[in-house]
């Protein structure tokens, strides 16, 4: 009986097993063509085959590759797959270009310190504050939010008028190009929703709050336009310690700037609010 069944087992080597093994062999040839062509089934699927190494030798970089590809034609299978990657670990630009494109405010954040700090690649602030609005958008109430708001105030401290201009612009360039729209709140809105914070943190000394602040009224960004109140924010972030080196450069030019839209009234009040408010602090 054990001979009968050896020489059947023989033969599903030799004849049957092949003949199935050339069906999957046809099988994954034709996945990997539909996944070329753009089908985000297709590269969901072949991507789980490289992860669990079904089929094919296990292959993390490809798993990811197609993975990403899936996620980024909107693939809820491969989003949530995705969504377990440890973000703040992650370097790889071309795989969080593609998430944060895609909506993940999670890569939009990673990415947004990728350009702050210039992690392999060339500092661009502008970028960074792009990124950094747009987690802060989406990310939900927290500490990751909180992280993303303090993370574009302080970017939008070390911009110039015109940088920061931009950086709205490609916000808001951005969410109208987006292939998925998503619901936030606007841009102005998320500002005053979370002026409280700002203001806070102002006056509990951060130098690079303060000139967010300034920013803020004297632009009206998120606020009724006040002078008086940004020139007071301004001039108490160059007091003692206050900002220093590059940041308090740039504050300074943008403080002189500011002083021909006031009156030597409005300046000398401003300032006398900024003394006030300065013995406080310290």
């Amino acid at each position: 009986m054990f001979k009968y069944f050896c020489i059947a087992v023989l033969a599903c080597a030799l004849f049957i097993c092949p003949e199935a093994a050339r069906a999957d062999d046809t099988d994954l040839q034709q996945l990997r063509q539909d996944a070329r062509t753009g089908s985000s089934t297709a590269q969901y699927l072949l991507g789980m085959k490289y992860l669990e190494g079904d089929g094919v030798a296990q292959d993390p970089a490809a798993a990811s590759q197609w993975l990403t590809e899936a996620a980024s034609r909107g693939h809820e299978e491969a989003l949530k797959m995705l969504s377990d990657i440890p973000f703040h670990e992650t370097n790889d630009i071309n795989l969080l270009q593609r998430l944060a494109n895609g909506g993940n405010p999670d890569a939009q954040m990673r990415l947004g310190e990728i350009y702050y700090k210039g992690e392999g690649v060339a500092q661009d602030l502008v970028a960074a504050y792009m990124w950094f609005a747009l987690a802060a958008m989406q990310l939900p109430s927290g500490e990751a939010k909180n992280n993303a708001i303090i993370a574009r105030v302080r970017v939008s401290a070390s911009l110039t008028e015109e940088q920061l201009f931009e950086g709205k612009k490609r916000v808001g360039a951005w969410r109208k190009s987006s292939d998925q729209p998503i619901s936030v709140t606007p841009v102005q809105a998320a500002y005053n929703d979370d002026f409280q914070k700002y203001q806070n943190a102002a006056q509990r000394g951060d130098a690079a709050a303060q000139l967010a602040l300034a920013k803020m009224y004297f632009n009206g960004i998120g606020i009724e336009q006040d002078l008086i109140e940004g020139y007071k924010w301004i001039h108490l972030s160059l007091m003692p310690p206050g900002l220093s080196g590059k940041e308090r450069g740039k504050a300074s030019v943008l403080q002189r700037k500011w002083q021909y839209r006031m009156s030597m009234e409005d300046i000398r009040a401003a300032e006398q609010r900024a003394v006030d408010l300065h013995k406080g602090i310290r």
